[in-house]
């Protein structure tokens, strides 16, 4: 039998830079992720007589007591930045693509979108039109 060399042991200096590298990696990656903006938001000013709602995705903004009618995020599209907002009204559903600026009747009420924060846990930002 011919003897084996000495091993050096496996694993310690691949894993550490291994981990080091995907630590990195994901650094890197969280800085230059996407050119987009975490909040868009309107330039045109908001009376302080107009009431806000805010929406938040996965949440539905009840507009009645009976919850018949309500608005809701649907989904953020990136290109531009825009919101599907759907709006149910006694077991109907419509769902609105919208903008900054761009507005929705709800209810009786006119709203305009005055902030767009896209993400799993976005929101939108309506102020009443008067």
């Amino acid at each position: 039998m011919t003897p084996r060399p000495a091993r050096a042991r496996r694993g310690r200096v691949p894993r550490a830079a291994c981990a080091a590298l995907a630590t990195l990696t994901l650094l890197v990656g969280a800085g230059c992720s996407d050119d987009e903006p975490d909040e868009l938001t309107s330039e045109t000013e908001v009376p302080e007589s107009s009431e806000t709602i805010t929406l938040r995705r996965g949440v539905p903004h009840w507009l009645d007591e009976n919850r018949e009618r309500s608005l809701a995020i649907m989904n953020f599209q990136t290109d531009p930045i825009k919101v599907d907002v759907g709006y149910l009204d006694d077991g109907e559903n419509e769902v609105h693509t919208l903008g900054i600026d761009e507005t929705i009747d709800a209810d009786g009420t006119t709203w305009r979108v005055v902030r767009i924060t896209p993400g799993d846990d976005g929101s939108v930002e309506l102020a009443e039109v008067d």
